[in-house]
């Protein structure tokens, strides 16, 4: 199988679609429309898939798109992928604003993802996101759609988010899967069914189902429809509907099976629903239709839909990444300001230039394996639960890993072979601290370590250069083998409790100073 990529853009001049680029013989399309056209082909038989990526710049796709004519199958799919991974519209990404239908599917087997489609842009009648016209096994997920509702002074109708149509009267080739879309303001006038923000009305005769997962729909006449044309085969789980004149209509949901949905009416289907509940939403005003930090009922009410017989999926709208306990209903999961769920961080190289890596409020952390061979290297992590750093290595250059504000810590092998190593740890709540193997060949080592309440510094060593560790206030030291055939070795104790000194060659004069809490001292002169 091979996996073909084309690109649309419309702030391209129009090429043949073999690169992003804006000008030139190979430029991007210049729309959805065009690369549609000129890539439409089998797939089947070569055992191919294609992909059409979008790009934009402040530039609007004002050009329908029609997929008809492909021959297509379940595993030999063309993808509609734009470049929008946000939850809130954005017009510095790919967007289309079309008078009529953005995108018309009459081939079954298309995925339509991370697209911004607006509709109705002269306030006309019959418009869509997406609409589904004969054809199945399509996936529409991560996308935002809207109605361009300035554009209406008058009564209007047909309006859709996601429409699906037959004439046949059965879903064909497979499931329809609609997941994590936000989708709002398909409505306008008086009419009673002027707009629907989700419409599914094929007949399930061929045993096919509508997978509607996830998605938050708001301000539409009937938010999700599922018509009683279609039996039950609307299967819903963890949607939000907000602010229409009815959230859920008709009788074609699968009431056994669907969960967790919410309205703001009493009209949510299935099990564990969650009815005539108002949300706050981040900033709603704003059109942005994230769950605010406040809200109670929707952040951590889902299911778990990471293992679903139908469709599986583990991430939302901005591909954040859904916890493995309970999830938040809609299309966006809810993440504290400056915070993650789970983060690894791994085998980050680079053997040339500065690294610079800086985590900060997260639950869990690892970090491992972080290398440059020539270079600065500065890792900053803060206001962790759980940390190790382990094997952080450079052969050139200068190294200053902080740490602070940590429950447990491990800080081990951190060597340098030509430069200067600096390790500071400081303000630890911890009950055991172990430094182990600092040591240099060429230049100056310098561990400074305090406020600990256990300490071990061991094999502190170097043919060349000066060591000088200090280390204060301290309950328990041990201090051994430290040792130098060159130069001078300069170890201060203060405040310390225990003291052990245990082979410590002495090439020349030593004298030792103790000092007592009455300050009275005593000088001994020690000569080998």
């Amino acid at each position: 199988m091979t996996d073909f990529n084309a690109y649309w853009n419309p702030n391209s001049v129009g090429g043949d679609g073999t690169t992003a680029a804006l000008t030139g013989a190979n430029a991007a399309y210049a729309s959805l429309a065009s690369a549609e056209l000129n890539e439409q082909r089998n797939l089947v038989t070569p055992n191919d898939t294609l992909k059409l990526n979008g790009a934009g710049n402040s530039t609007a796709d004002t050009t329908a798109a029609t997929f008809s004519g492909w021959t297509l199958s379940a595993t030999n799919r063309v993808t509609i992928e734009g470049d929008n991974t946000g939850a809130v519209w954005d017009e510095t990404k790919a967007h289309m604003k079309v008078n009529g239908r953005c995108i018309s599917l009459l081939d079954s087997f298309v995925t339509v993802k991370n697209m911004q489609l607006m509709s109705g842009t002269t306030g006309a009648n019959d418009q869509a996101g997406v609409e589904i016209t004969n054809t199945g096994g399509h996936i529409i997920t991560d996308n935002i759609m809207r109605l361009d509702v300035s554009a209406y002074a008058a009564n209007a109708d047909r309006l859709y988010g996601v429409s699906e149509y037959t004439s046949s009267g059965s879903l064909p080739d497979g499931n329809v899967i609609i997941a994590n879309n936000i989708i709002y303001d398909y409505q306008h006038g008086t009419f009673t069914f002027t707009g629907r923000g989700i419409y599914v009305r094929q007949s399930d005769a061929l045993g096919n189902i509508y997978a509607i997962y996830n998605n938050t729909v708001v301000n539409c006449q009937r938010g999700i429809w599922a018509r009683s044309t279609i039996g039950t085969s609307a299967l819903a789980k963890n949607n939000i509907v907000q602010d229409c004149v009815a959230d859920y209509y008709d009788t074609g949901f699968d009431t056994v099976n669907s969960a967790t949905n919410l309205s703001s009416d009493a009209t949510a289907p299935g099990v564990s629903a969650i009815t005539s509940t108002a949300l706050t939403f981040a900033n709603k005003a704003a059109d942005d239709f994230r769950l605010d930090s406040t809200d109670t009922a929707a952040i951590g009410a889902g299911t778990d839909l990471s293992a679903d017989s139908v469709y599986s999926f583990s991430v939302d709208i901005e591909d954040d990444t859904r916890p493995t306990s309970a999830w938040d209903v809609g299309a966006d999961e809810y993440v504290a300001a400056g915070g993650v769920h789970n983060l690894t961080v791994a085998n980050v190289g680079s053997n040339v230039g500065n690294e610079s890596l800086a985590i900060t409020q997260v639950q869990q952390l690892s970090v491992a394996d972080i290398a440059s061979t020539v270079g600065n290297e500065s890792l900053t992590i803060t206001q962790v639960q759980q940390l190790s750093v382990a094997d952080i290595a450079s052969t050139v250059g200068n190294e200053s890993p902080t740490i602070t504000q940590v429950q447990q810590l491990s800080v081990a092998d951190i060597a340098s072979n030509g430069g200067v190593d600096v390790l500071a740890v400081t303000q630890t709540a911890e009950h055991t601290l172990a430094v182990a193997n600092i040591a240099s060949t060429v230049g100056v080592d310098s561990p400074a370590i305090t406020q600990v309440q256990q300490l071990s510094v061991a094999n502190t060593g170097s043919p060349v250069a000066i060591e000088q560790p200090s280390i204060a206030q301290v309950h328990q030291l041990s201090v051994a083998d430290i040792a130098s055939n060159v130069a001078v070795d300069s170890f201060a104790l203060v405040t310390g409790v225990g003291l052990g000194l245990i082979d410590q060659p002495i090439t020349r004069s030593v004298t030792v100073h103790m000092k007592t809490e009455s300050s009275t001292q005593f000088f001994y002169s020690l000569k080998v």
